[in-house]
């Protein structure tokens, strides 16, 4: 899962193409910045394969392209600005609509994900097997007539999940490749079937939104913003509602529903990443204490949390890192600034990481494509 902030990247798409270049690294520093890998703790002979740090073997990096996810290991799902599409409103004036494209690592080639209207999308969420991507389409860049469309890669048939929802960028998760967890943007939390029927799973007063919704066995997990971003566990058979914590900004399952990151502001400026188990949240390990957090993502195969983090003291974190969720030993694989996406692909053996900023008042976006070993 991905942090809220493509909304505001998206603002800054306006590229047509993107170009290359691949350094193999070996563990080693890089001849690209603002990338520097670090392996500070790397033992010897690891113990075992669960003690085996990750590390940056190859980088590439793709000028002018923010890629969002991955669909699978040849292929990204990336945001860029529709040519054809007609000037839709946003904070900066009438603009053509960001939407979601394939970009294909080996050929170059790009292509559009689902047949173009005058909407902008936003918060792609991809299926496990990559064959389906679930986002938010709005009439404007302020999330205005906000509907969720589910997308059958192959095809491009889409059908809509919810329309004129109030909420714009409900976040969930695939609880497998056939059935996506998502709140509805009406006070309904949906288990949504690739080829089953869509089920409410839980119904609250329809102007609660829920930011984020997760799904393991019978507990229903999920954050609402008012009053207090309250991270909530749900019992589908007790019917049960337990307050898990307050202030969290959010969290992720991991796909094996064993483990729950969790992101709650602890300061003014402070924000704690958070590893806990899902059957007894009160077991916790503190992964980082941070100024910001930008995005994190789980592993496949759930051994492993990416995140990336900005801290104002120098000495503190700052870059992407990759957390072992059995030991809780962290790795920093490069001081990536300006992150807005994490992911990993469906192997486990890449990392993209996108970046978004401001160069001379122009946007600059990057994607940097990681093969570890």
């Amino acid at each position: 899962m991905k942090m809220k902030q493509v909304g505001i990247v998206l603002l800054a798409v306006g590229i047509a193409g993107c170009s290359s270049t691949t350094q193999s690294n070996g563990g080693g520093a890089t001849n690209s910045p603002p990338v520097t890998v670090i392996d500070k703790n790397k033992p010897e002979k690891p113990d075992s394969q669960i003690d085996k740090p990750i590390t940056m073997d190859q980088l590439e990096r793709l000028d002018g392209l923010y890629a969002q996810d991955w669909l699978n290991e040849n292929e990204l799902l990336i945001a860029q600005t529709n040519p054809d599409a007609k000037k839709i409103d946003s904070d900066s004036g009438p603009m053509k609509p960001a939407q979601l494209y394939i970009y294909n690592l080996k050929t170059k080639q790009v292509k559009a994900l689902k047949p173009s209207e005058d909407r902008v999308h936003e918060s792609p969420i991809v299926s496990p097997d990559g064959q389906y991507v679930f986002f938010h389409e709005n009439t404007s860049f302020m999330m205005d007539g906000g509907r969720g469309v589910l997308v059958h890669v192959p095809t491009g048939t889409s059908r809509i999940i919810t329309d004129k929802d109030r909420g714009g960028q409900e976040w969930g998760q695939w609880t497998d490749s056939s059935h996506l967890i998502v709140g509805n943007g009406k006070g309904a939390i949906l288990q949504v079937g690739t080829v089953s029927k869509d089920e409410v799973l839980l119904s609250k007063d329809k102007n609660v939104i829920f930011d984020y919704a997760a799904k393991t066995g019978n507990t229903l997990f999920y954050v609402n913003p008012n009053p207090d971003n309250t991270l909530s566990a749900y019992n589908l058979e007790t019917k049960k509602e337990t307050i898990v914590d307050k202030s969290v900004w959010r969290m992720s399952l991991s796909p094996d529903g064993n483990q729950l990151a969790m992101l709650k502001s602890t300061g003014d400026t402070e924000r704690t990443l958070f590893l806990m188990n899902s059957n007894d949240t009160s077991k916790r390990t503190k992964l980082a204490v941070t100024t910001q957090m930008y995005a994190f993502d789980w592993s496949p195969d759930s051994s492993y949390l990416a995140f990336a983090v900005y801290n104002k003291d120098r000495d503190g974190m700052n870059g992407v890192y990759v957390a072992n969720a059995k030991t809780g030993k962290i790795e920093q694989l490069g001081d990536f600034q300006d992150v807005a996406t994490v992911a990993w692909s469906p192997s486990g053996k890449q990392l993209m990481v996108s970046t978004s900023t401001f160069v001379d008042n122009k946007p600059k976006l990057t994607t940097y494509r990681l093969v570890l070993k």
